[in-house]
């Protein structure tokens, strides 16, 4: 199980600045991409 801060790492940002992301209703475009990739998965996959 990912932490926020892994995640946070994974994506090249802080620990805030993620928890923001998934406080959000709707992450922005640019946001998406980097955590497909941080997951290693594809944006479809992310969709699901």
């Amino acid at each position: 199980m990912l932490t926020q801060a892994d995640m946070a790492e994974r994506m090249g940002i802080s620990q805030a600045g993620y928890a923001q992301i998934e406080a959000a209703k709707r992450p922005r475009k640019a946001t998406l991409p980097k955590a497909a990739d941080a997951l290693g998965i594809t944006l479809e996959q992310l969709a699901y």
